[in-house]
């Protein structure tokens, strides 16, 4: 039965496929279990066993190049992708990627551990059982990107993840407008990650430390890694709008500045609140946030947007390596809502 196996299926292969290695693969259990049948005679080199060992050789001498050829690196299209990946990456950065072998190719030939990919969240949001597969997987890729730039990486993502093969849709009953939405917040922050064909494309949300030392952070769609404490309706738009509590604070991702590069920082926002007293924290290397580290200044009384300058040279604490910033927009609300429209530092 076994040699009937492998040559009905062998033959088939060599004309249908030769350099199919998952077939070579699954052919040596097969050809195993042959052996030991020949071995389990009493003759030791019985016409059985240089029968099973004629087929594997032949197996190997027909296809060792394909499954040399195959496994190849330069021949492997998701390998180069993970090299790829890897190159234009740091350790830390989140990876959301398609199904596939990248989630394998990361981990064991990149040591990339920090991925998730579209069929993992649909995975998980499915095993939730909430009956709403899509808008929980949206929230799971959502949540690991909104943590990854809290933590002050950067965030990759792959076309094939924005615009999913129609098989995909198909498969999981969605639409391409679902997956549109779900990234929409992320839109205007992402950059193409330069891959050149055959490689897909992919889109990259820059660090924090990026966007500290150039154009600063514009919430026009998301937080880009900050975080709110202390206020409620809560929105991001054209402008971070909420309405404050008591010790309301806009918290920044992990950041690495030298305070001697850093001369002010400019925050624009509308305050309508009757509260007129903000406040910026600064951490250093201990990452703690206290008084001593901080600069006030009053707000103007109106409900229009304004740009504040404030200077931070000769600061109370501003010096050696900034790690955190926190900005408490008021001291204290009073049911008015503030909107915080983007904050950048002045080198």
């Amino acid at each position: 039965m076994a040699v009937a196996w492998l040559a009905v299926y062998g033959t088939f292969f060599l004309w249908w496929e030769p350099d199919n290695v998952e077939f070579w693969i699954a052919s040596l259990p097969p050809a195993l279990a042959l052996l030991a049948l020949a071995l389990s005679t009493s003759r030791r080199w019985s016409a059985g066993v240089w029968g099973a060992l004629a087929a594997s050789v032949a197996m190997v001498a027909l296809n060792g190049a394909s499954i040399d050829y195959r496994g190849a690196a330069a021949n492997d299209l998701q390998r180069q992708v993970s090299a790829a990946l890897a190159a234009r990456s740091a350790p830390a950065d989140l990876l959301v990627i398609p199904d596939g072998l990248q989630e394998l190719y990361l981990q064991y030939y990149e040591r990339r551990p920090n991925f998730i990919s579209l069929n993992q969240a649909l995975y998980e949001s499915a095993a939730g059982g909430s009956g709403e597969p899509w808008p929980d997987a949206c929230a799971i890729v959502q949540r690991r990107i909104d943590a990854a730039l809290a933590s002050g990486s950067a965030a990759v993502i792959g076309n094939e993840v924005l615009r999913p093969p129609a098989l995909l849709l198909g498969r999981h009953r969605l639409e391409q407008g679902q997956i549109d939405a779900c990234f929409a917040p992320y839109r205007q922050d992402w950059r193409d990650l330069g891959l050149k064909a055959p490689l897909p494309a992919y889109v990259r949300i820059p660090m924090a430390q990026e966007l500290a030392t150039s154009d600063g952070w514009r919430f026009a769609g998301s937080a880009q890694g900050w975080e709110l404490a202390n206020a409620s309706e809560a929105s991001v738009a054209n402008g971070w709008r909420f309405t404050p509590a008591r010790d309301p604070g806009l918290l920044s991702p992990l950041l690495h500045l030298d305070s001697a590069a850093v001369r002010a920082i400019e925050v624009r926002l509308a305050n309508g609140t009757r509260a007129l007293d903000a406040q910026l924290f600064y951490a250093g290397e201990n990452g703690q946030l206290a008084d001593g580290r901080s600069v006030r200044w009053t707000l103007e009384d109106t409900t229009e947007p304004r740009t504040y300058r404030v200077g931070l040279r000769g600061a109370p604490g501003w010096q050696g390596t900034i790690t955190r910033l926190r900005l408490d927009p008021v001291g204290v609300g009073d049911g008015g809502a503030v909107t915080v429209e983007w904050i950048r530092l002045i080198q």
